[in-house]
């Protein structure tokens, strides 16, 4: 049944459908905003942009799948079914269940619900009986946070709708429920990802009724969200659902958005909850009687130092299956030239690795641990711990540390720090994706490096290492409901946000100035890109060679290929 806390529903059946009606409390005027999709009708509410204060219609909470409870957890979702009279999309639905560590303490906690695939649209639009030729592109963002933790909600609307756009943020099923895998057809993995496209799918049957264009729709997403979105240019599905794809600090050819020993990580989490751990079956049918917090709060166990590896469970590669998402390795997928050929825009932030570093080099008890267990704690961080064997992981350590640190502690260089993590877990599978697009498909692809050290950076404490950490471009594009608050009100942070919303609105309209930014082909073999440290003109853009790549490339990972290693967990 559809609802969360604080809204009154109450359920129909008809025929065997059922219905949900969330009624409306107290007395509506004839100004709140209604659009009727394929299921029914939705009332919203009317919401005004940041600077030009302009009013937009917003319908939150709307529900596009049926909730994955009971016998359908662990299996892909249902469409949405059908609701009588009017619903109130006027509050957002729950968050997925997820066990994080995005808090300002960096404590874990369980929260969220089971039922919780919803969206939200906001659109300045609404049609009223207007030609077609008056709809607006749509951006479809992925939210970010691992695969693991977050929801779409927190990406406040505000800033974007200064301009003609529509946007949609939405949540998908997160860790063991939205990524737990078997191997197999009991559960072939990437429910997280279907749902994502279950999402999209509805946007492009329905996103005409609020005045977007279901032809101009463009993928964003940030961390795993870039991740996602990168894997929705590769996955067979998603063809001809979209048009443009802007992946930011995350692509597949970075090592944690591709999950190993899915099915040994589903044996140890049965385990862990009391239920069968060889049969596969029998061990899906088990966890589906276990409360779904307790399947999330197992999720620590995979986690063993600090909150690394951060993405236990996320996509895999599936088992030929006739709803798999994806079944070839990512690599392949791009080589072979079987991925959508759409503009790509490609990015990451200047110090990507002070997440999840930065809670490493503030803490001189973790410094020293780094230090005295650095080959078995490095697989960890910089999540190899699988794709090494055992008998090289000290020979590849100590390579690194001689790469990175030379002879130094790892206190005395913490920068240093930094660079690896930033340049393992994010800047060199981003590049290498980027320059692939770039050389085996006709699209463009652009990239840029954003260096805009503004005064209210926080998405990971800097006050040791001043950079620009993952995730804190996000504060220029979105009006973000978290602790660390907006941009500053400085003149220059309102530039710098001005300058990416103008980015991504010349990038989904195909409207980039390639005189001043070309398009990755004309840099090849290296890496051009526009380097964002202002809010104005005078970004450079750069092309930069780097042994860097040559210098990963080069320790033998087995990383997207078909034979992975497999360890006991």
């Amino acid at each position: 049944m559809w609802g969360s806390s604080g809204r009154d529903v109450r359920s129909v059946c008809l025929a065997g459908i059922v219905v949900v009606l969330r009624l409306v409390e107290g007395s509506w005027s004839q100004e709140e905003p209604e659009v009727e999709v394929e299921q029914g009708l939705l009332r919203g509410k009317y919401m005004k942009s940041e600077e030009l204060k302009r009013s937009f219609a917003a319908f939150l909470g709307v529900p596009y799948a049926e909730p994955p409870v009971g016998p359908s957890r662990f299996k892909e979702a249902n469409p949405a079914g059908p609701w009588l009279g009017v619903l109130n999309a006027t509050n957002f639905g729950p968050s997925c269940l997820q066990y994080s560590h995005f808090t300002q303490n960096t404590k874990f906690e369980v929260y969220g619900s089971e039922d919780c695939l919803y969206l939200n649209v906001y659109t300045p639009n609404l049609p009223r009986g207007k030609s077609e030729s008056g709809l607006l592109d749509v951006i479809f963002y992925i939210h970010g946070g691992a695969f693991m933790f977050l929801a779409g909600h927190p990406f406040g609307p505000e800033y974007l709708l200064d301009r003609q756009i529509v946007l949609v943020t939405f949540n998908y099923r997160l860790g063991p429920l939205g990524f737990l895998s078997t191997e197999d057809s009991i559960v072939p993995g990437n429910n997280g990802l279907k749902d994502q496209l279950l999402a999209l799918k509805w946007v492009k049957r329905n996103i005409k009724k609020f005045g977007g264009n279901p032809n101009r729709i463009s993928l964003a997403g940030t961390s795993a969200g870039g991740a996602s979105v990168h894997y929705h240019v590769l996955s067979p599905r998603t063809k001809g659902l979209f048009t443009h794809g802007i992946i930011m600090s995350g692509a597949v050819l970075n090592p944690w958005p591709v999950t190993e020993n899915a099915l040994e990580k589903a044996r140890r989490l049965s385990g862990e909850l009391g239920c069968p751990t060889e049969n596969t079956a029998e061990m899906v049918d088990c966890l589906r009687t276990r409360p779904a917090d307790h399947i999330v709060g197992k999720s620590k166990l995979f986690i063993p130092w600090v909150y690394n590896p951060f993405t236990p469970f996320g996509p895999v590669v599936e088992t030929p299956n006739p709803s798999a998402f994806i079944q070839k390795e990512p690599l392949d997928i791009i080589l072979s030239k079987e991925a959508s050929d759409v503009p790509l825009l490609f990015s990451y932030t200047a110090d990507e690795g002070l997440y999840p570093g930065g809670e490493i080099i503030k803490n001189e008890k973790l410094l020293e641990e780094l230090d005295s267990r650095w080959t078995e704690l490095l697989p960890h961080l910089l999540d190899y711990n699988f794709t090494i064997p055992q008998t090289r992981q000290k020979e590849v350590a100590d390579k690194i540390k001689s790469f990175y640190l030379g002879n130094n502690e790892a206190k005395r260089v913490r920068g240093k720090i930094i660079q690896m993590v930033g340049d393992r877990l994010f800047a060199v599978g981003i590049r290498e994706s980027a320059k692939l697009h770039a050389e085996l498909y006709q699209s463009p692809s652009y990239a840029y490096v954003f260096d805009f050290k503004g005064p209210e950076r926080g998405f990971m404490d800097t006050h040791i290492h001043d950079g620009v950490s993952h995730g804190d471009d996000l504060a220029y594009l979105f009006k973000k409901d978290f602790p660390w608050g907006p941009i500053g009100s400085d003149k220059e942070s309102k530039r710098v946000s001005h300058f990416m919303i103008d980015m991504w609105m010349n990038f989904i309209t195909d409207s980039m100035d390639t005189t001043t930014w070309p398009d990755l082909k004309q840099s090849l073999p290296g890496f051009g890109y526009l380097e964002v440290k202002s809010g104005s003109a005078s970004n450079l853009f750069k092309v930069e060679t780097s042994d860097i790549e040559d210098f990963w490339r080069g320790l033998g990972f087995q990383e997207n290929v078909k034979e992975r290693l497999h360890s006991e967990l």
